[in-house]
């Protein structure tokens, strides 16, 4: 065998040992990455129950909220038939229907309602189309 040869295949054997040394000294640092994927994928794991128990949570709480806009939406419609009656009465009999306090304190409470209906429609809007769990 020449030279070359021998000097190449001892150069060859020689590395590939070392690549086998240097793969073989990587398994330490592989456990080591293990246990830390390992606990990041715990905490996630937790942390993705927790969130998935709230949503639910929340799901459960649309219908309550969507039953409770409708109840309160009926009765703003009441006291705004009731306040129209009184007001035409009031009226017939040349009173200023905001002179009494009741009805005045009714048309803040129908006016806070009417004013904020939009965002109220909104939300609730929002709230039922929730993409189910």
């Amino acid at each position: 065998m020449s030279t070359e040869k021998i000097v190449f295949n001892k150069l060859f054997k020689g590395k590939t040992k070392l690549s086998k040394k240097m793969v073989l000294s990587s398994i330490p640092k592989i456990e080591e990455l293990r246990k830390n994927a390992e606990t990041d994928f715990n905490s996630f794991d937790d942390m993705l129950d927790s969130w998935v128990t709230r949503y639910l949570d929340l799901q459960n709480e649309v219908n309550s909220l969507v039953n409770m806009s409708e109840k309160t939406a009926q009765s703003i419609f009441d006291l705004d038939s009731a306040m129209s009656e009184f007001s035409s009465n009031a009226e017939e009999l040349g009173l200023n229907p905001f002179r009494f306090d009741e009805f005045t304190n009714a048309t803040l409470t129908t006016g806070s309602y009417n004013n904020n209906i939009e965002n109220i429609n909104d939300i609730i809007d929002t709230a039922k189309n929730m993409t189910k769990l």
